[in-house]
């Protein structure tokens, strides 16, 4: 099984250099050891000679996901600098492939398995490159790219992140991606979040808005309720409104849980309905529970209790 499964590392059809590469990385970790020359060996052939065909960049794919699989389970040991060169190389990678109406670059799940593996390998000269795919042209890059900067977290992380959440994203759930690592790693940026509530009116107004909202929610804690309950205040739009009702459930403190018992007492019946849904999912006994279903009683509307749960 070894013989053949080395014979398929140094096959020229990306396919099968895939299939052995994808089994080396699910074979027992003892074993996968000793297939650590091959996969680097195979990984410098694919990506130095261009005229290999990989459609996808299936092949070095697979070559980068073994290979940082294998530094996962090291023991002691220290990376060997060529891998964590040519963990570079792939994460910089890009291979133009012709489809109707022009080309594309498809190397975007090969920079996405290198740079993760920069994190795993704890490579010095990670966040260059991880940088450089804060703006690269595809937005899975981009997304994995701000994951990858909370990953490897501390002060550089924090700052590329906070520059990136400052300019924006084209895409509203690339910046949303930026908004929660950003959130995750540095915990005097809740601002810069706040800020994306207020963005003006324009095609993507809505997705962009909904997205700080909902990366402040994720994060919680009691400067992102007071971020939210503020905007209540300042955005009247029922839409926005209902994403601020979602966002609020979402941080799950007493003072913003309290605030939702109130929408169910005097908001619209959409906002009631929605609080109460949410409220009555994450309520347990207690005077919010109390105070849930006093709001409700008060109203008197059958839509609002059904919605809570208790019809």
């Amino acid at each position: 099984g070894v013989a053949i499964l080395r014979t398929g590392l140094s096959a020229k059809h990306a396919r099968v250099v895939e299939t052995a590469a994808r089994i080396v990385r699910d074979v027992d970790p003892a074993l996968r050891g000793s297939f650590e020359d091959d996969l680097l060996g195979a990984l410098d052939l694919w990506l130095d000679d261009e005229r290999r065909r990989d459609p996808g960049c299936l092949a070095k794919t697979a070559l980068v996901v073994a290979l940082v699989a294998r530094e996962r389970e090291r023991r002691g040991g220290v990376t060997p600098g060529l891998l964590r060169q040519r963990l570079r190389d792939a994460a910089r990678h890009v291979a133009w492939e012709n489809v109707y109406g022009g080309r594309v670059d498809v190397a975007g799940d090969l920079r996405i398995a290198a740079a993760a593996g920069l994190i795993t390998v704890a490579d010095p000269h990670a966040l260059p490159v991880i940088a450089d795919h804060l703006d690269y042209p595809l937005l899975p890059v981009r997304r994995a790219a701000a994951r990858n900067l909370q990953a490897h977290g501390g002060p550089g992380a924090a700052l590329l992140l906070r520059l990136r959440a400052r300019i924006g994203d084209v895409e509203p759930n690339g910046l949303g991606e930026v908004l929660r690592a950003l959130l995750a790693v540095d915990e005097d940026a809740f601002e810069v979040a706040a800020d994306w509530l207020d963005v003006p009116a324009g095609d993507d107004a809505e997705a962009v808005f909904a997205e700080a909202a909902l990366a402040l929610g994720e994060a919680g804690g009691d400067a992102a309720g007071e971020l939210l309950r503020r905007a209540w205040d300042v955005h009247l739009d029922e839409e926005r409104r209902r994403v601020l009702v979602a966002a609020l459930a979402q941080v799950r403190s007493e003072a913003s849980l309290a605030f939702l018992v109130d929408v169910v007492r005097d908001a619209v019946p959409t906002l009631a309905g929605d609080a109460a849904a949410l409220l009555g999912a994450c309520l347990g006994e207690g005077a919010l529970r109390d105070a849930l279903h006093q709001a409700i009683e008060e109203r008197g509307e059958r839509a609002v209790r059904e919605a809570a749960g208790l019809d």
